[in-house]
């Protein structure tokens, strides 16, 4: 007998009570522990600011020193770097141009940029991320009401009713995920909440997800971005503004994966996530061991700081 535990352990023979026990005993160590158990999948990218001389090039620098390897510098999209001249290896870190945030300087000198990660897991790669938060802000880089964080979320083992129900919960619950950033974020053109994009979004959601239509016919600048669906095997979330605090973005992240991993459940129903009245998505993913209750009070403190 195979058993697969929501964080990703894997169970090979008969599943006896003291191996329940002791599976539920580490699992909620590493939940009072605050750690992210969710073993899916994300890719981030930090939007960032900076001021003569700290330029891209001394950012990607500070970032070699700290990670022990080549960060790459691009383009927008590019896939070669402009400081080796070699192809962008994927599984390694990069900055990338975004025009978006209207830089002084150009290429290497310029003093804006995205630095986007590779594929990320688990704990090590939230531990990762908080280091290269932490060597940006050392090296000069800041944050502007107009930057952003954008996650994305691997989805891939997601059927056609999971993923129906994480746009029909999106859709149900988006207020809930607007309220935790604040107002001035909540009107950025980049990250727009789907009742301001769409008149029927679950019905067109739907015919992507059973490939009646293509990913690209769906709106990017949301709050909710499906257009990764086909290409990357991701749903990227935009609405998170700029933040060099490796803490804050911690909890935001597991917030998410806590969301998408919850879509699993009673997979076979293409309906929303079914709360109690009164309950909110991180009390009941706290509550359903999908969330570590130190990233529920987070949230539960950001609602009451952005209402």
């Amino acid at each position: 007998m195979t058993r697969v535990f929501r964080d990703g352990r894997v169970y090979r023979g008969d599943l006896g009570a003291s191996a329940r026990k002791a599976h539920r005993t580490r699992r909620q160590a590493e939940l009072d522990a605050g750690k992210t158990l969710s073993k899916r999948t994300i890719g981030v990218e930090i939007e960032y600011h900076s001021e003569f001389p700290v330029t891209k090039l001394r950012v990607a620098e500070a970032l070699d020193v700290a990670l022990g390897e080549h960060v790459h510098v691009t383009g927008y999209h590019g896939d070669t770097c402009l400081r080796c001249g070699g192809r962008v290896d994927y599984k390694k870190w990069k900055i990338e141009h975004d025009g978006s945030l209207h830089p002084q300087g150009r290429g290497l000198d310029s003093t804006t940029g995205e630095v986007v990660s590779p594929v990320l897991v688990g704990q090590k790669g939230i531990d990762t991320l908080k280091l290269v938060m932490k060597t940006l802000r050392e090296a000069g880089a800041t944050i502007k009401p107009t930057c952003g964080l954008h996650v994305h979320v691997g989805v891939r083992d997601l059927d056609q009713h999971g993923l129906s129900r994480l746009v029909r919960t999106w859709w149900t619950r988006e207020v809930e995920f607007y309220s935790l950033i604040p107002k001035g974020r909540r009107r950025n053109g980049f990250c727009k909440p789907w009742r301001r994009a769409y008149s029927v979004p679950t019905a067109t959601a739907d015919r992507i997800i059973t490939g009646g239509a293509p990913s690209e016919s769906w709106e990017k600048y949301t709050g909710l971005n499906l257009r990764p669906l086909a290409r990357l095997g991701t749903v990227e979330f935009r609405l998170h503004g700029g933040t060099l605090n490796g803490t804050k973005a911690e909890a935001w992240i597991q917030f998410l994966l806590g969301f998408v991993d919850a879509m699993t459940d009673r997979p076979t129903e293409d309906t929303a996530l079914d709360l109690p009245d009164g309950t909110t998505l991180w009390d009941y993913l706290v509550a359903e061991k999908y969330l570590p209750k130190k990233a529920g009070d987070k949230m539960s403190a950001r609602a009451l700081q952005y209402r």
